[in-house]
């Protein structure tokens, strides 16, 4: 306002109008109005500071920007950090979706149980040896001759029973034999699908026509008539099935015969105490679907057991 006043001072007092009596008094009151205020912004500027503003600066109020007062921190509980693979008390643990795992009762309980056509004497001297050398891959394996025999010779009538009480979980079963099916085996077939639902794998030869009887597909003969057991031929030299061997899409692969053995069709055998070393890694539900589908990956006509398991 002083600065506005000073410039109408200085343009009114070079005219004319300046020296009329009247504007003298006009300028008088202006002049006296800027004194006053000017003097009361002065007062304003030269007095004490507000009382908050005393505060701050002895550092009694809230601190201000720059001081040297230490704001106070907040409490934090004292609360234990959860432990690897613990969850918090109150928060569910993710689940993650995985394979199940065999129980330590499965593994413990896994072994080989062996039905085979052939007699108490021919079984001990010609497929028990052979045990020696195939259960290297798995020391801890067991072998049982489950075979019925009535005077040495196999007693087909009590295989039914024998079948039903076999362990389940954790166990194979190897039939060594296949043969033509006819009504009278519904109890045979009854009493090993029966086994296989209640968790025991079953593994079994292909197997070949007796004498001169023609061949046959597989869903012809006894062990084709049950979907889930794994069903192992057996090749020649020439990597070809042998002679008559039953045949159809039901056979999850064909072996080279064992060289020190003498009796055919043992290519189930073989599967079998490989798959036994390898049954604990899975429920034994999982596996005949498992080897179904590395098979189907593989595109192999005859897989090997290198194929199907780790070398």
């Amino acid at each position: 306002m002083s600065y506005f006043l000073r410039k109408t001072n200085c343009l009114f007092f070079s005219t004319r109008l300046a020296r009329s009596p009247v504007f003298a008094t006009f300028l008088m009151i202006l002049t006296y109005l800027n004194s006053s205020v000017g003097l009361a912004w002065a007062d304003l500027a030269l007095a004490d500071p507000a009382p908050a503003t005393a505060e701050i600066q002895k550092g009694e109020g809230p601190q201000a920007e720059g001081s040297k007062a230490e704001t106070p921190k907040a409490e934090t509980p004292n609360v234990e950090a959860p432990k690897a693979g613990v969850p918090k008390a109150g928060v569910p643990k993710a689940e993650t979706a995985e394979l199940p795992k065999a129980t330590t009762r499965e593994i413990a309980a896994a072994q080989l149980f062996v039905i085979s056509p052939a007699s108490a004497k021919d079984y001990e001297e010609k497929i028990a040896p052979l045990f020696k050398t195939q259960l290297e891959v798995c020391s801890k394996c067991q072998v049982t001759n489950s075979t019925p025999y009535k005077e040495g010779v196999f007693d087909s009538s009590r295989l039914p029973s024998q079948i039903d009480g076999l362990p389940r979980q954790g166990s194979i079963l190897v039939l060594l034999w296949n043969q033509k099916y006819v009504k009278d085996n519904d109890p045979w077939v009854a009493s090993v699908r029966k086994a296989i639902q209640e968790g025991l794998i079953v593994v079994a030869s292909a197997g070949r026509p007796q004498s001169a009887q023609p061949t046959l597909t597989l869903s012809r003969t006894l062990w084709g008539q049950i979907p889930d057991v794994i069903l192992i031929g057996e090749l020649e030299e020439t990597e070809r099935l042998g002679p008559g061997t039953f045949f159809g899409p039901e056979m999850l692969t064909a072996l080279k015969p064992l060289p020190t053995s003498e009796i055919p069709d043992l290519g189930a055998l073989q599967f079998s105490i490989r798959l036994l070393g390898r049954v604990k890694s899975h429920p034994t539900n999982h596996w005949v679907s498992y080897l179904r589908e590395r098979k189907a990956k593989l595109r192999k006509f005859w897989p090997a057991l290198g194929d199907f398991f780790d070398r």
